[in-house]
């Protein structure tokens, strides 16, 4: 634990926020004293537009409980106009006011910048424009630099949107100001200059700006108020008889999968192909229509690959999903994502596949989805993807290691590994190809479970973690499929998942193409003693 800190929070928005109070109260569970400041008379006002879009978004989506960019009903945090700061200067000043406005004194400062715009409005106005948002962090005088690409799950509802953002905020605050110096290594320029990792400067733009981007959102929100419409799509299963080679095997390939048909009153996903003797299963999740829970479900898969009726296997009051399966001391097991219950669960086969047991709890008071063994070196790692408050699920990574899978579990030194929607969360367990370890994981930068990316794992230890991107695997066709997000292989078979309009379909085509350029992702923290 890090010395007590004054940190201070310097808005150009008018209102203080729900993700405001997401903050202090979290930084002051830490031991921390937190102040809100406001750039004067000079501050920018909230939209129109954008507070009826607020207002009917909890109508539409059936909403309740508040929201990160709800207005809180009164002033309940600490105050200050920077021009009456008092003269002992802050620890850390994180700063999200754009322009030339007078600034509280700061020994640190921490610039937030949404694709450019150091504003909340910044975070707005990019995801009415339907795009990919980009978080920097830069900080001053020590310069460190972090980018973070927050999950935009349900883009038809930007208070979903928003509390995604804004949960992903508070947790990267949380964590660099807790753990200093100990930013994540950015990633090297791209050759093409598609997109540059280099620090940049503080944005010049002015309070005036803002307004004229006040105005621009208006516009946007009206779209955004008529471009409502109910989606028939859903997940489906798809597998496939391995012929000269899999899907992975050479890049770049195009391989076809048989989609494994439903009742319409459920789905099948995250399938996990797993046997024992000469028997073969494809384990997933079974989500009914009518509960709208999960549940982990099971079907045998015949020689010729055919998979029979599914029977389910493991229901609890909470949602499941995710079944991943290994074999340990002679024994079958299963984690299964059980995020709704706050805990990451290991389950003993008693009579596989049918029957299982809780053994116990791996995590406790954790929101954990889709935890996966990396067996590495003389250890194990589980990777998964973490939520907080109101954040997305398929953007914030940790990682812990033990000796055995079984536990006890400690968590990696970095703490939060990355905050990245296109390789946080996983999509299968990890497999060897041509003598290295790869790592399957969901890119949800597009919408999620858009696709999958492949990456090669090159270092883990309780104080680095290397991997780089090699693949990307995708759907082909037909057009009305347009994501993937599990892989799964086992003896002769492979299986995958599809999102799209799958009714009546049969096959569909998977692709595998290596990345245009391979950039390695980086974690290096030094061993500090608490």
């Amino acid at each position: 634990m890090q010395r007590q800190q004054r940190v201070g929070l310097f808005l150009g928005l008018e209102g203080q926020r729900v993700w405001h109070r997401w903050l202090a109260r979290e930084l002051e569970r830490l031991g921390h004293r937190f102040s809100l400041y406001r750039a004067g008379r000079d501050t920018a006002g909230l939209p129109a537009a954008l507070r009826l879009a607020l207002w009917l978004d909890p109508i539409w989506y059936r909403m309740k409980g508040e929201h990160a960019f709800d207005p809180l009903p009164k002033a309940e945090l600490r105050e200050r106009s920077a021009d009456t700061a008092a003269d002992e200067p802050l620890d850390l000043l994180i700063d999200l006011c754009p322009g030339p406005a007078s600034r509280p004194p700061a020994r640190r400062t921490m610039t937030l910048t949404f694709n450019g715009m150091p504003s909340e409005l910044g975070a707005v106005s990019a995801l009415l424009d339907g795009g990919g948002l980009r978080i920097e962090a830069v900080g001053d005088p020590d310069g460190w630099h972090e980018i973070a690409r927050p999950a935009i799950v349900l883009r038809t509802c930007l208070t979903d949107c928003l509390d995604s953002v804004f949960s992903s905020v508070v947790e990267l605050l949380v964590e660099r100001i807790d753990r200093p110096g100990w930013a994540i290594a950015g990633r090297p320029p791209v050759p093409d200059g598609r997109e540059s990792e280099s620090p940049p400067s503080h944005p010049s733009v002015s309070i005036g700006s803002i307004r004229h981007v006040s105005g621009l959102i208006s516009t946007k929100l009206a779209r955004y108020l008529t471009a409502r419409s109910k989606d028939p799509r859903r997940w489906a299963i798809a597998t496939r008889r391995k012929d000269e080679r899999s899907l992975i095997d050479t890049w770049p390939s195009v391989t076809s999968f048989t989609v494994v048909p439903d009742d319409g009153q459920r789905y099948y996903a995250d399938p996990f192909l797993f046997g024992i003797g000469a028997d073969t299963f494809v384990f997933c999740e079974e989500y009914p229509f009518a509960t709208g829970r999960g549940l982990i479900s099971a079907a045998r898969v015949g020689p010729d690959g055919q998979v029979g009726d599914f029977r389910p296997v493991l229901e609890c009051p909470y949602h499941l999903s995710y079944p991943f399966l290994f074999t340990f001391g002679g024994q079958t097991w299963m984690i299964p994502e059980s995020c709704d219950r706050g805990t990451v669960e290991l389950y003993r086969a008693v009579e596989f596949p049918y029957r299982w047991e809780l053994d116990r709890i791996l995590l406790d008071d954790i929101r954990g989805c889709d935890a996966t063994i990396i067996p590495f070196g003389n250890r194990y790692w589980m990777t998964l993807s973490t939520t907080r408050w109101l954040g997305a699920t398929t953007d914030k990574q940790r990682l812990f290691h033990a000796d055995s899978p079984l536990g006890p579990w400690t968590e990696h030194a970095m703490g939060l590994i990355r905050i990245d929607s296109t390789i946080a969360r996983p999509a299968g367990a990890p497999f060897q190809r041509s003598g290295k370890l790869l790592r399957p994981a969901q890119d949800c930068s597009v919408r999620y479970g858009g696709s999958m990316k492949l990456l090669e794992i090159e270092a883990l230890s309780p104080s680095s973690y290397r991997e780089t991107p090699v693949a990307t695997v995708s759907v082909k066709m037909p057009a009305e499929l347009v994501g993937t997000h599990t892989y799964s292989a086992f003896r002769e078979l492979e299986a995958v998942d599809v999102w799209g309009q799958v009714t009546g379909m049969r096959s569909v085509q998977l692709t595998c193409a290596p990345v245009e350029a391979q950039l390695p992702v980086a974690t290096e923290v030094p061993i500090r003693s608490s």
